[in-house]
């Protein structure tokens, strides 16, 4: 029996290549990027039951993407090294060297609302968790590892080692009760509910947007993971990680496997 084609959204950036500047262009050129692992992990952890799962990248261009919505069956938002403006949630004004991101923002941010309004799985990933607090009225800390008995959360490069190696699992993270991650976890593992990750991450959650449920919190307190409650009792799939399960090194652990798998089943 042929299965069932289901197309994934994967959310992009923004960038300007300044390579060709040096043959005398005055701007750079505009593109839109995002890293390959996360339509990688459509193609090779999405595959479930009757499901063939179909990576579709989605540009940041504001407006203009809202009505592909309506064409998809599912969507990732995906992590970035850029951070969501303060802007968005009333925070102070950024630092000189923030990297950030105005068009990936427009086009990220009103995007949950649509897609919820659509009842579509969702899966957030980092700097997507981050938009996705945002977008239901929350706000982030800018800097985690400067607040006062926070440990750093950020990616971590060591001389040497391959760029795989800095999203090698780090820290533990602590379950909470009646949640999707309870629920998924208790799969693999009955009564476990510390479980080791990755992070790569300097902003994060700070005052937690209403409607949404923490799913777990790292040692020294940042949240890890959200849910939305009202969304899940309707049979629907929101998981939001501040964490990378995505990334090769970590994809094969069962933890982490199958939360793209559970993502698969509500297509």
């Amino acid at each position: 029996m042929a299965k069932k084609v289901k197309l994934v959204g994967i959310t992009s950036n923004y960038k300007v290549d300044e390579a060709d500047m040096k043959f005398g262009l005055i701007n750079g050129v505009e593109m839109i990027v995002e890293k390959l692992r996360y339509s990688q992990r459509v193609i090779d952890s999405c595959q479930v039951d009757d499901i063939t799962a179909v990576p579709v990248l989605l540009p940041p261009l504001g407006a203009a993407m809202f009505a592909a919505v309506e064409k998809l069956d599912g969507l990732i938002f995906t992590g970035a090294g850029s951070n969501v403006h303060p802007d968005n949630y009333g925070g102070e004004a950024p630092r000189a060297d923030n990297l950030e991101d105005r068009q990936r923002d427009q086009t990220t941010l009103p995007l949950f609302k649509l897609a919820m309004g659509r009842g579509l799985p969702i899966l957030c990933i980092c700097r997507g968790a981050q938009e996705l607090n945002v977008a239901m009225g929350g706000s982030l800390f800018q800097h985690i590892e400067e607040l006062p008995g926070k440990m750093d959360h950020r990616y971590q490069y060591e001389q040497g080692k391959t760029y795989n190696y800095g999203f090698r699992a780090v820290h533990d993270v602590t379950i909470q009760p009646d949640g999707v991650l309870e629920k998924l976890y208790e799969r693999l593992e009955p009564g476990k509910k510390k479980w080791l990750v990755n992070s790569a991450h300097s902003q994060g959650v700070d005052k937690l947007a209403p409607n949404l449920k923490v799913e777990a919190y790292a040692d020294d307190g940042v949240i890890e993971a959200l849910s939305c409650p009202d969304y899940t009792k309707q049979g629907k799939f929101l998981l939001a990680l501040q964490w990378h399960p995505e990334v090769d090194i970590v994809i094969d652990q069962p933890h982490n496997k199958i939360l793209f798998q559970e993502f698969a089943r509500h297509l």
